[in-house]
């Protein structure tokens, strides 16, 4: 069996994982609306194993052989390589490519993309500078929303909405902020000294306290975390009760992440006073 065959026959076992690269969801939709120029690719595949990057360059050029297809990108970030098709200005945009993606049989019958994934274009900046977190200034902040792909529900493009929400609040006269972590990203609002808020103890965790009326006034206006654009609700434990129940999803107090912050900044509670 030749290098290409092998390669693409990688690429066919896509939506169950292929050795060492990463398992792909189906297919990725959006609420339509105003996007930049190039804002979504197609992800073909991707690979975090060692030598990805002679691994997808190969794939790339094997895969330029079978389909004919010109609009090949290879992106190579720490860690990995992936191979993307084409540039989108919208989501509509890319539907005809991604179908055809999707649909196309190799000479050995099998469909190798048909775990491919629109995506917003790798790299490229989402939102102002001035609006993320990371470079504001204080100690604290308030956070209102939260944002996160969810293939298995054709909804992509968390970045953009983080951005566009953080654009509305802005509009009305909040200030907003938006965090992009590895996985979701978050729309806060002010931003705050260490003295607006303390912190004490209540059995293991710690809590905030809310010193500034500001903080209070954003926690009051709102009081649902927003979750992908709606309310949610989880299970928690009452510790009066003992028992189980479900309750909104609230607001809540973090501190500001700094510049190449891991994590995604969150609290286990909700700072309201």
């Amino acid at each position: 069996m030749n290098r290409v065959r092998n390669i693409l026959l990688c690429v066919a076992a896509l939506s169950a994982g292929c050795a060492d690269g990463k398992p792909l969801g189906g297919p990725l939709f959006a609420p339509s609306g105003g996007g930049d120029d190039d804002a979504y690719t197609i992800l073909l595949y991707m690979s975090a194993r060692i030598g990805h990057i002679d691994e997808v360059k190969s794939m790339k050029l094997a895969v330029e052989k079978n389909t004919g297809w010109k609009d090949l990108t290879v992106v190579h970030q720490e860690g990995s390589s992936a191979l993307y098709r084409g540039s989108y200005r919208t989501i509509e945009d890319a539907q005809a490519d991604l179908r055809a993606t999707k649909e196309f049989v190799s000479a050995e019958g099998v469909r190798p993309f048909l775990g491919a994934i629109l995506m917003p274009t790798p790299g490229k900046e989402v939102g102002p500078r001035e609006w993320n977190l990371e470079n504001a200034e204080g100690v604290y902040t308030v956070m209102v929303a939260v944002f996160y792909d969810m293939p298995e529900r054709n909804y992509v493009g968390r970045k953009r909405f983080a951005a566009d929400y953080c654009k509305q609040l802005r509009q009305a006269g909040y200030d907003a902020y938006f965090f992009h972590g590895p996985a979701r990203s978050a729309v806060t609002i002010g931003t705050f000294p260490a003295e607006a808020v303390g912190e004490t103890r209540e059995g293991e965790q710690t809590v905030p306290v809310i010193r500034d009326e500001r903080v209070r006034t954003i926690l009051r206006d709102f009081p649902r975390l927003a979750v992908n654009g709606a309310g949610e609700r989880v299970r928690t434990l009452d510790p009066r009760t003992g028992k189980y129940e479900y309750v909104d999803q609230t607001t809540y107090v973090i501190r500001i992440p700094r510049k190449g912050a891991d994590g995604f900044p969150t609290n286990d509670r909700s700072g309201h006073p």
